[in-house]
């Protein structure tokens, strides 16, 4: 089971394509090293940079920052780069940053953190960057996490969001949750008939034979 589940989440990783970046060092980047080098201030003066790499670049830093951090048992420096990076979010017009920030920087920063969980769920509920804060809430896996994918999931059903849908899906796949099972089994079961011809570019064969895959990959890991 065990085994199962973390190869079903280093393959979300790559596939996703939100959290390829994680699987090396950042700050080993040439435009990277000197502000980590810096310190948490040099990333906060990237973050009020007016331009959108620069902001992006400083966000990046500090979460990789706050990661080290928690894995050194640093939980104050931890908290406070999290803490940072949730406000800079709310204040960030970029939609580049903003994806940045909710796709790799809470995933760096949220292990074991309440407010990082929280404010993740009400993205989610708010149907706000919905795909990227459901695969960070999967990733890090607090309690409540199937709970707040599956609204989200209902609520795209209810509204007729197909994209919203086949990402949530994906999400609840992530956190591997057997509860999903039941979830995959009704929408493969309707996609030849109610679902679009495309989705995010891929033919209806395409994202159908996906769904079908991570459906079977589900059933293994659950077991």
């Amino acid at each position: 089971m065990r085994s199962a589940t973390i190869s079903l989440v280093l393959a979300a990783t790559l596939a996703s394509g939100c959290g390829w970046r994680s699987l090396y060092h950042w700050r080993d980047e040439p435009y990277l090293r000197p502000v980590y080098a810096g310190g948490e201030e040099a990333a906060h003066a990237r973050m009020q940079s007016r331009g959108v790499a620069d902001r992006d670049i400083g966000c990046r830093v500090l979460s990789v920052i706050g990661r080290e951090a928690l894995r050194t048992g640093d939980q104050e420096t931890a908290r406070r780069t999290a803490r940072d990076l949730m406000a800079h979010y709310q204040t960030e017009p970029s939609l580049i940053v903003r994806a940045s920030i909710m796709s790799l920087c809470l995933r760096n920063v949220g292990t074991g953190d309440e407010d990082v969980a929280k404010f993740l769920k009400e993205r989610i509920a708010r149907i706000d960057m919905v795909a990227s804060a459901s695969y960070t809430l999967a990733v890090l896996r607090p309690a409540g996490a199937f709970e707040a994918i599956k609204g989200a999931y209902d609520t795209a059903r209810d509204t007729g969001n197909f994209e919203h849908r086949y990402e949530l899906l994906l999400a609840l796949w992530l956190l591997g949750d057997a509860r999903a099972v039941p979830l995959f089994e009704s929408s493969i079961a309707e996609v030849e008939k109610e679902w679009p011809a495309r989705i995010h570019n891929m033919k209806k064969k395409t994202y159908a034979r996906t769904l079908a895959s991570r459906l079977e990959t589900l059933r293994v890991a659950c077991r």
